[in-house]
């Protein structure tokens, strides 16, 4: 018998205890797996289907086994082809999410009189040297699995950009179900007024008068970025269906004014340093009302606005405060507990970024600047999956002197490293100088006899050979970073123009208040209490750049993988600039469509953790295959 999952429902609701003569087929919506756990237990053979009308129904199924975790769609049919596909028609690693894409001899002609839209949805298989073969778009969201299975993860008319996030509706569903005593649930992005899209997330409970949203928001924040954490929880009795039994979403009721602050109750400030910390929050954000456990980035705050945050916040306390602080302490009240004297916290190199995740860690150094937050968007694109570790500068917080040579940095960098991974194999990488960091870390773990499982630099070049530029080269280099900017800037949509544009505007802000530092420095004998912290910052650029010139390096007796923009500034695409000449055991080059300066910053930056993702993916196996 094959049936939606909301029949299947009403065939237990009502009593039917199965019969393990039957095999049940289960298709047309996402298939649950509580739903899939209850019917397996009725003792009937259980198979989940999957396929559109377009592709004559069935495409792929699998049988459901397993008691845990989700319920895939199986590996495609006889005769059937299934891909994952990215937004350019190229497969997407192993892992990551794409759009599935259905060929083979089950694809229909097209829509009957409807030429455009058949144009539109049934395109030419481009993986077929045969001519003919088409594939058909699905607008379904999946995953492939290294067991070849794929997993179903909503449709792309569910996928919403929240605050300039990608989430994913379906994949957030699934693991409100997973929670004790949750039947079944919906979740949608709503506006309470324009601008301000929130998640609301419509939940089915088995006992609604004992359900708790708070506890359900504080189990899902421990697996989840508050990003994608629901504003508010709405309990029903059902969730709507249509006569065809499928869910019904013009139907949810509507969320109303002001549930958007079911479980956000604004905290005011409750001493003087908070109260402080919430007067600079709202000139840098420009919010006339802040919370104190507000998240600086969810209500509008970004790495550039960082940069003005503090030092609004130096001048206004006096201490000096890494920037990549804010990775930890991402609230009003968090903050305050480091600005106090009793906080009791030491400086470390290194920030967890995203400690989450049953996979290998990632360890990512600084570039000249000697902050992590650069990386704060790679790392969250990597996945919550992922665990991800920024290495910054020694020197940032005023106080520790600056290290002057990359052996000693990576030496330091190590040991915060083992203390979070004592053993190989170790994944490491990092942009400009963080990449050539990371190139002698990895030549110092190996000396110790440790295995270096992906050595990743991100378009690092080799400056040994690089000697004095002439004044005529360094003025060319500046038109060709304009140049390249605007090549980056041409290839956004007008939305992320506009991102883009401001945040070069602040990072000349930023730029000329460095250089600012560097003037101040060379004509007060002491640091004075004027903008310190341009003189700091000055100071661990200045010291990083010496260290990154005066850099030898030695063959790496292992495999170097480059990940570079698509062109590269012409005085430096030198042949002497690259690595493949120390690489001993490999050198592979990832290209990635994007200019110079431009790898790590919205929206290219998922390009680069697509692919490195991929490579790590590709390190682990190898290093199983052993």
């Amino acid at each position: 018998m094959q049936a939606t999952p909301v029949t299947w429902k009403l065939l237990l609701e009502a009593g039917w205890d199965g019969d393990p003569r039957l095999k049940v087929l289960c298709g047309g919506e996402a298939f649950s797996r509580k739903l899939a756990n209850e019917l397996v237990r009725c003792g009937s053979s259980v198979w989940n289907m999957y396929g559109p009308t377009e592709t004559t129904i069935w495409s792929s199924c699998t049988r459901i086994q397993d008691s845990s975790g989700p319920v895939l769609i199986g590996p495609p049919i006889s005769e059937t082809q299934i891909y994952v596909l990215d937004e350019d028609l190229q497969p997407v690693s192993i892992g990551m999410t794409g759009e599935l894409y259905i060929g083979g001899t089950g694809v229909a002609r097209g829509y009957l009189n409807r030429p455009e839209l058949t144009a539109q949805k049934f395109i030419p298989d481009p993986f077929s040297s045969e001519p003919g073969p088409r594939l058909y778009r699905t607008g379904d969201l999946g995953r492939g699995l290294p067991s070849g299975a794929i997993e179903y993860l909503g449709r792309m008319d569910f996928q919403v950009k929240i605050r300039g996030y990608r989430i994913e509706l379906g994949e957030l569903e699934s693991l409100i179900r997973e929670y004790p005593g949750i039947r079944d649930t919906v979740v949608v992005a709503s506006e309470d007024k324009p601008g301000n899209k929130r998640l609301i997330a419509y939940v089915v409970a088995e006992d609604r008068k004992r359900f708790n949203a708070t506890a359900l928001r504080d189990s899902l924040r421990k697996r989840l970025p508050e990003y994608m954490l629901p504003a508010s929880f709405i309990s029903l009795a059902a969730l709507p269906v249509t006569l065809n039994g499928k869910l019904d979403r013009k139907a949810l009721p509507s969320a109303g004014k002001g549930s958007f602050e079911v479980l956000r109750k604004r905290i005011p400030p409750r001493n003087d340093t908070e109260r402080r910390l919430v007067n600079i929050w709202q000139e840098v954000l420009g919010i006339p009302s802040i919370s104190v456990d507000d998240n600086f980035f969810d209500i509008g705050g970004n790495s550039l606005l960082a940069v003005r945050l503090f030092n609004r916040m130096e001048k206004a306390f006096g201490i000096k405060l890494p920037l990549a602080t804010l990775i930890e302490a991402q609230t009003v009240e968090q903050l305050a507990g480091i600005l106090s004297e009793n906080a009791g916290r030491s400086w470390s190199p290194l920030v967890e970024m995203q400690p989450k995740g049953a996979r290998p860690p990632f360890f990512c150094v600084h570039g000249a600047s000697g902050n992590v937050l650069i990386y704060r968007d790679l790392s969250r694109h990597l996945g919550p999956d992922q665990p991800f570790y920024g290495l910054q500068a020694q020197g940032l917080n005023g106080t520790a002197e600056c290290l002057t040579t990359v052996e000693d940095m990576a030496a330091l960098y190590i040991n915060e490293i083992r203390r979070v991974q004592p053993e190989g194999p170790y994944f490491i990488g990092g942009y400009c100088l963080g990449g050539t960091i990371a190139y002698e870390i990895a030549q110092q773990l190996v000396s110790r006899g440790q295995n270096v499982g992906l050595l990743a630099l991100f378009d690092t070049l080799n400056w040994s050979n690089m000697g004095t530029t002439s004044s005529w080269n360094a003025t060319y280099s500046q038109v060709q970073r304009l140049l390249f900017h605007a090549g980056n800037f041409l290839m956004l949509d007008w939305k992320n123009k506009s991102r883009f544009f401001w945040e070069k505007v602040e990072i000349l802000r930023e730029r000329s208040r460095i250089w600012r530092g560097i003037i101040l420095g060379r004509l007060i004998s002491e640091r004075g209490s004027f903008d310190s912290k341009s003189m700091v910052d000055a100071q661990v650029w200045k010291t990083n750049d010496q260290a990154k010139m005066g850099y030898v390096p030695k063959p790496y007796p292992g495999v170097v993988t480059d990940f570079r923009p698509k062109k590269q500034y012409s005085i430096f695409n030198r042949t002497d600039m690259y690595w493949d000449q120390f690489a001993l055991k490999g050198y592979e080059i990832v290209t990635l469509p994007v200019y110079p300066a431009g790898m790590l910053i919205e929206p290219f930056v998922e390009h680069l953790a697509t692919a490195l993702r991929a490579g790590i993916d590709k390190a682990i196996r190898g290093n199983l295959l052993r």
